[in-house]
């Protein structure tokens, strides 16, 4: 699946950045979950 350790985890920290800051979650009320630290951090 990938050449190398390095290619896997490079592949991971690229799915998990997306996760958190672009793909929107509905259990969040449609935010990332980015945007709800921000929020939280904010009050």
């Amino acid at each position: 699946m990938f050449a190398t350790i390095k290619e896997a985890q490079d592949h991971a920290t690229d799915w998990l950045w997306t996760y958190n800051n672009d793909r929107p979650n509905m259990g969040l009320g449609g935010i990332t979950p980015a945007q709800k630290l921000k929020l939280q951090m904010a009050a």
